[in-house]
């Protein structure tokens, strides 16, 4: 049936009506004996995970409470008889830091969050598919293509070498700061990543030459935001509260980045757990671990959520054509598209504002045909 005419078709209804189903078993799916999906269809985006006592006990009817500062979303929901919670149809942007809070139905909050993987069908490899049978291909074919692919990487060349600019040395003097130069963000007051850490040891001996308006007793970092005595800030590394002598536990090298929280905005996700501020901690993947024998857990920690991409739209400006001033309009790239779609022959037009600059213009085309097949052109013209 792969040349589909009214004789295969009507061939094929027959089949259809001939066969049986054999594959479908009815009468477990009606009396409610049937096994449920492993993959469930997905709707929107979701988050599930397990609330437990320090123990490993499940923690039923627990309070879970999620929040996103970035984007004001808070919710919450509570967790089943095998501690398990799921919060559906969320819908943030990517990467959003999420916070996450758990208590017991007493109002504990000495309990321990374990955030699921997604599960994903898995992807199998097609045995039949591989390269391209090159050792059957005529050899004009082959030396055509060849000729393509070399013609092809010498106008990439010629390009680069077109547009590039080849810059004088410039020399930086000025004087060391006593304390590396932070990296802002939306959620904390500095940031200062693992690579601006230059000093060895311990994160309790190299974080008082690398952070500011932090007062360091003995390894134990101090706030007075308050504006009382000085009091212990709390320490959060991979998204569990810890005790500060964490601290004397993880060498810099280790870390991948440190987030220094102290404004009220930002510490409100945090809750009781940081009145004093926090220093939030994110190691490096794939390196040793330091010791969790002093782990505790209070109910909280942070998660780096998947969300949504947030779509921009290009801009391309309209110009009044009674205009006869110059416009001083040198964008490098002047029109981007990527919904063009052809009619029944095959044809599509677009329109738009060339910049002021004389010179050469390349249009780079590229789409794809209902039937899967990749298209490509590059186009020049030139403007006096």
């Amino acid at each position: 049936f792969t040349n589909p005419n009214d004789q295969t078709n009507a061939e094929l209804d027959l089949l259809m009506l001939t066969q049986g189903y054999r594959c479908f078993e009815w009468k477990k799916i009606l009396a409610g004996d049937g096994s449920k999906p492993a993959y469930l269809p997905e709707m929107g985006l979701s988050l599930s995970g397990t609330v437990t006592t320090p123990a490993g006990k499940p923690v039923a009817n627990g309070k879970i409470k999620l929040i996103s500062v970035k984007e004001s979303f808070v919710t919450d929901t509570l967790t089943n008889a095998d501690g398990d919670f799921t919060f559906t149809n969320i819908d943030l942007s990517d990467t959003t830091k999420l916070v996450i809070n758990a208590k017991k139905a007493n109002g504990s909050n000495n309990v321990k969050i374990v955030v699921k993987d997604h599960s994903y069908p898995p992807v199998y490899k097609n045995e039949r598919s591989g390269p391209y049978p090159v050792k059957d291909m005529p050899e004009l074919v082959k030396e055509a293509m060849v000729q393509t692919y070399i013609a092809g990487q010498n106008n990439v060349r010629t390009d680069s070498m077109n547009k590039g600019r080849l810059l004088k040395e410039v020399k930086i003097k000025g004087r060391k700061n006593t304390y590396s130069n932070p990296r802002y963000s939306d959620h904390a007051d500095e940031v200062i990543l693992g690579e601006d850490i230059t000093e060895g040891g311990m994160l309790a001996s190299v974080l008082p030459f690398n952070t500011a308006f932090i007062t360091w007793r003995n390894g134990i970092p101090y706030s007075n935001r308050n504006h009382g005595p000085a009091k212990p800030m709390a320490v959060i590394v991979d998204g569990v509260m810890q005790d500060s002598s964490i601290l004397n536990q993880i060498a810099g090298e280790d870390v991948y980045r440190i987030e220094v929280v102290r404004s009220t905005a930002y510490l409100a996700t945090y809750g009781s757990n940081a009145l004093q501020g926090a220093l939030v901690i994110t190691l490096r993947h794939g390196v040793r671990k330091y010791k969790d024998d002093n782990e505790t857990v209070n109910g909280l920690i942070t998660y780096q959520f998947n969300g949504y991409y947030k779509a921009r739209e290009f801009y391309s400006p309209k110009y009044e054509l009674k205009n006869t001033q110059p416009i001083n309009d040198e964008c490098k790239t002047i029109y981007w598209n990527p919904n063009i779609i052809t009619d029944a022959k095959g044809k599509a037009t677009i329109e738009y504002f060339n910049t002021a600059g004389k010179g050469n213009y390349r249009v780079v085309i590229e789409g794809i045909d209902g039937d899967g097949n990749l298209g490509r052109n590059i186009y020049k013209y030139k403007v006096e």
